[in-house]
Order: C-alpha cells, then structure tokens, then sequence
C-alpha cells in the first residue's frame, strides 16, 4: 500500500498542477507579482498538495498521530480523486471575482487624506488601551513568567467560558493592523506611539506563546512594507519573500519549542523527522476518509448554519448554546468515541473542510466548498492589497487587509473546518467595524477641538505681532 500511496500523490500534485499553472498566468501581475507567494492562491496550493499528495506514504505506514495503517486503498484513492473537486473549485472561485490588479490600483492612487495621521494615531492609541485591558485580565493567571510552558498550560486552561480574553486580543490586534496600514500613509512616522502598541500587543502574545497571533502581526508588518515599496516604484524580489516567510515560520517554530511542552509528547516521530513534524498538522486527509467511510446521510447546509449562528455566542448569556454542534456535531458522527460521556469536548478534530462538503451535499459538495472558498479569498486578498495601496475610501479595504492577515494568511483556518472559516469572517467583520467606528468618533472629535482652538491661536498670534 505504501507504494500505492506514493504512486496516487504524486498522481494528485500532477492532476493539481494545471489549475495552479492557470492561477499563475492570470493573477502573478494582478497580485503585485513576487507577492504571488503570500496569496492564498500559493498558500492554498500548497497545503493542498501536503495534506493529498505528500502526507499520504507517511499516512499509511504509521508515522504520523493517526494510524491509517490499516486504511483501505481504495478509500484513500477516492478522497484523493474527489478532493481534486475542491482544488478545482477553488480555482475557478478565484478566477471568476474580478478585481484591479496591483498596476490599475497605482494608476488610480491619489493622495492620502488629511486627518490620515489623526486616524492612524487614534487606532495605535486604542489599541494599547486593549492590550492594557487584555493583560489586566490575564494578571490575576500568573502567566506572566518567563517559564513559557507553564504559561500556555494556564492560560488554556483558563480559556473555556472567558471569550473576553479572545475579544479583547482580537480588538488589540484589528486596531494594530488599522494603525499600521494608515500610518503607512503619513509622511512623518508615528514612532512613539507605534512602538508603544507593538510592544503592548507583542510581548503579552509572546509570553503566552501565542503562535499565531504573534506571526500574523509581522506578516501584516512585513507586507505593508512591501506594498510601500511597491508604490514607491520598487520591485520585490521572490527570494525576499521566500526568505520572510522563512524567518516568520521560524519565529513561530522558536516560540513553539520555547514551550517547554514537547517532551510530553508520545510521537517520537514527529520530533525525529522535520518533514514529518512539518506534515503533523495537515491531516485534512485522513479526516475526510473518515468522513467517506462513517457518514452516510447529508446534512444539507445545517452545519454551516449552526457554525454561524452559535460559534461566537457567549455562553455565559446565553446558558442553552449547545456544546456540539455544527463541526463538532459532524466530528461525532464520523468518530462517536471523540466525544467524551459528559459531551463537553477538551479538544477538537474536525473532518476538514473536504469532509464538511461531503458531509453536507455528498461528492458535490466539495466543488461547492471549493468554489465558495476561493471566491471568499480573492475578494478578501485583493481588496487586502488596495488597503495598502490606494488610501481613499478606506473602510472595506482596510476590513478585507484585517481579515486577510488574522484569518485567511493561515490555510488551516479554512482548511480544518469550513463553517469555523465563514463564522470567524463574520465575527471579526463585526469588530473590526466597531472598532473602526471608534477610531472614526475620536479622529473627529480631535479634528473638532483642533478647529475649535484654531481661531484662538489666531488671536493670540495676532497680539503678538502687533506688539
């Protein structure tokens, strides 16, 4: 079987690799050229190719947290064959969105408004205020240590019913972003301030080990610098990309192994073999072969509503939210023994986002999650890039440049559960409105005491002068 796994991967990159030659040609100009590399076009195709093709052989043979060994052949081939409908899907969703490219948004680029600095300032001042509040919260957890390990353990165990702690972060790091893209936009930088809200949003993240909330701050960081340098006239080069997201995997990978926790871990494997460790979490392979084998009725949709409806309810209000539903529900239906007696889940191991389709509509559905993803991402992707390109306007840009980095940077986001995807969107969508509408109401009020101050400056420098 391990031959076959390996002869049906290297089938599946082959059949996968006219779709993303077709994604090249018509979107490496539109997307800032080198930028390619950070699009989730790029970051799609690749986790795609290492869950179906290259996971597969080790899969198979045992070396990974699951063991297939036993797996039928013939069931890996169909999840491999029919996930080709969902790469498929997401190619023709991310072609069908139109968007201007990179050269048209340069060509329209106009000069920043006025009150840009005011706004810029506002959106870095209320997120220390945010970062403040997220650490008085966590002050009381003793996580503030230099024992990493320790740290994390507290703090996840501290999470279940304290949604709080995830909001106050998430408004922290949605006002970060806002204040970085404008300020890219003034013509005197913003450092005291600035470095203030970096050092508030960063250190707390780190002390907790918070991977990915760190890693997506300075990725935001590095492409708002490549967009400057895009409109100043200058190229980026695919080895400075290359190596960017190179340094960024190692910083989380540093943080990970700063944890201190590794040691408890039973799968020699993953920590011997680097590729092995480097495939550990992309297991939307073996997720949905369980989904082909244990589900056998369609739920029509109702998981994605139930996803959206409940995921970010707090239950501290509302008592009756479930504790499986949605992805969970469909986890339990594929694996009855993931779910403890009690019903209350300390961990999760969704079917992916291919098994959610499947779950939903049958083979079909993973066209239709294919293309619904894709389109979600090139409009997201390419609105990202007008936020850090052309300053009028902002509001829709500056949401889809927020939702790119702390949701759709990532491939497993979308990847592990389709329904977590759309409902973390919709969320974040709502914050970060809030958000904006505070740093709208206090630019203003600025820019009212400002005139309002004017006409008696005036005065005074006319008394002056008549002196």
């Amino acid at each position: 079987m391990f031959e076959a796994a390996v002869l049906s991967g290297i089938g599946v990159a082959l059949a996968a690799v006219p779709g993303f030659v077709l994604l090249v040609r018509r979107e490496w100009d539109r997307s800032g050229a080198e930028l390619f590399l950070v699009s989730p076009a790029f970051v799609f195709f690749v986790a795609y190719v290492a869950s179906f093709a290259i996971r597969p052989p080790f899969q198979v043979i045992g070396t990974l947290q699951y063991d297939f060994s036993g797996a039928a052949t013939s069931l890996l081939w169909l999840a491999q064959a029919s996930s080709l409908l969902a790469w498929y899907g997401f190619v023709i969703g991310y072609i069908l969105v139109p968007s201007p490219g990179v050269p048209t948004l340069l060509a329209a680029a106009r000069p920043a408004a006025s009150d840009i600095r005011l706004r810029a300032s506002a959106a870095y001042a209320l997120s220390i205020a945010a970062s403040f509040a997220y650490v008085a919260l966590l002050a009381p957890l003793g996580v503030f240590t230099l024992d990493l390990g320790a740290n994390r353990v507290a703090y996840l165990n501290a999470m279940s019913g304290a949604g709080h702690l995830y909001l106050f972060n998430l408004m922290a790091g949605t006002l970060l972003l806002m204040g970085l893209v404008l300020a890219s936009f003034c013509r005197q930088p913003l450092r005291p301030i600035a470095l203030a809200a970096w050092a508030a949003y960063l250190v707390p993240n780190a002390l907790l080990t918070n991977r990915f909330w760190f890693s997506a701050a300075l990725l935001a960081l590095l492409l708002v610098a490549a967009l400057k340098r895009i409109r100043r006239g200058k190229r980026i080069s695919a080895t400075m990309v290359i190596v960017t997201l190179v340094l960024l995997a190692a910083a989380g990978s540093a943080l990970g192994l700063l944890r201190g926790l590794s040691e408890g871990l039973e799968y020699a494997e993953e920590r011997r073999n680097p590729l092995v460790f480097l495939l550990w979490t992309f297991d939307m392979s073996e997720f949905y072969q369980v989904a082909l084998q244990s589900i056998h009725t369609l739920d029509l949709g109702r998981s994605w509503v139930e996803d959206l409806a409940l995921q970010f309810l707090p239950r501290a209000l509302f008592p009756w939210k479930p504790h499986v539903y949605g992805a969970v529900r469909l986890q339990a239906e594929a694996m009855p023994e993931s779910v403890p007696s009690d019903g209350v889940l300390s961990s999760t191991y969704p079917i992916s986002m291919f098994g959610e389709g499947y779950a939903n509509f049958g083979i079909p559905g993973l066209l239709l999650v294919g293309l619904a993803t894709g389109m979600l991402l090139k409009l997201i992707f390419s609105r990202a890039l007008q936020a850090g390109l052309v300053p009028q306007r902002p509001f829709w840009p500056l949401a889809c440049f927020c939702l790119f980095i702390l949701v759709c940077a990532n491939a497993l986001g979308y990847l592990r559960s389709f329904g977590w995807f759309v409902s973390t969107l919709v969320f974040h969508t709502i914050v970060y409105a809030c958000c904006y509408f505070a740093v709208w109401v206090i630019a203003e009020l600025c820019r009212g005491a400002i005139v309002a101050a004017a006409p008696g400056r005036a005065d005074l420098e006319a008394s002056q002068h008549g002196r």
